[in-house]
């Protein structure tokens, strides 16, 4: 993982771009065999970086991590001459695998059946509700930096459809959406569990039914929620590989002039 300082001279390193590197073992007289699998996007790779975290928000913190880095390596018995073919492979398969699409879909998943399983524990089960509640928050963490990554891809779809770049409104447009759904979901559960029975106020003592309002509310009925997420999610359209060819082409636009 590399703070925003060591990025530049990560990427320098990978392309070799550091003529009196003191890496030994980094071999001059072999660097005409590398090459590079990324996707051409008409800019630096750097110029890549900077336009990308531009689009997303990040805390002003120098600590902040905002690249992550691979290493593989190919296996000591495989044929030197399908070296290209692994590691093309390698690279659609770790693309396809990691695309904010599929990871978000993983974490929401998880974390609709962490909250579904919060109907079971008894009133004395503290330890598995403390276990349940840390795996929940384990799953949903990586959505949320993850939704304003996805924003910022949804504002590129927008550019790239419609021929017109408007960032400010999509982001404004869920960030209103957010707002309303606090709001609309705190009204929802306080209607819900006044459905139920519930006794505001300290030490009222809850009827049967509504303690069984409080379970569902903390546990089936968020899991729903979760559910109808997941489903949704299915039919969002930019996957990892759409991305890298709409990024490709909008790098095209935006290096011509008049666009």
């Amino acid at each position: 993982k590399f703070g925003a300082g060591a990025v530049r001279n990560m990427l320098r390193h990978n392309r070799r771009e550091i003529e009196h590197s003191s890496n030994h073992d980094i071999d001059p007289k072999r660097l005409e065999r590398d090459y590079i699998l990324s996707p051409d996007r008409g800019m630096t790779e750097y110029d890549y970086f900077l336009q990308r975290k531009s689009e997303l928000y990040c805390y002003n913190r120098n600590d902040v991590k905002v690249m992550v880095g691979w290493i593989v390596t190919a296996p000591q018995d495989l044929d030197p001459e399908r070296y290209d073919n692994f590691f093309y492979a390698t690279y659609n398969f770790l693309a396809n695998r990691y695309g904010k699409k599929r990871v978000f879909i993983v974490c929401l998943s998880l974390t609709a059946i962490f909250t579904a399983l919060f109907y079971f524990p008894g009133k004395a089960d503290v330890e598995t509700m403390f276990v349940l509640n840390f795996l929940k928050s384990l799953a949903y963490a990586p959505t949320v930096p993850l939704l304003w990554a996805m924003i910022a891809d949804v504002a590129d779809y927008s550019e790239y459809k419609n021929y017109r770049r408007a960032t400010g409104f999509v982001f404004a447009g869920v960030v209103f959406a957010l707002k309303a759904g606090l709001g609309i979901g705190g009204a929802i559960l306080g209607f819900l569990l006044s459905g139920f029975g519930y006794v505001s106020g300290i030490g009222a003592e809850q009827s049967g039914t509504a303690i069984r309002g409080i379970v569902l509310s903390s546990s089936l009925i968020p899991a729903m929620i979760f559910g109808m997420g997941v489903a949704a999610l299915c039919f969002y359209p930019i996957t990892k590989k759409y991305n890298e060819q709409m990024q490709a082409e909008l790098a095209d636009r935006r290096s011509k002039a008049g666009y």
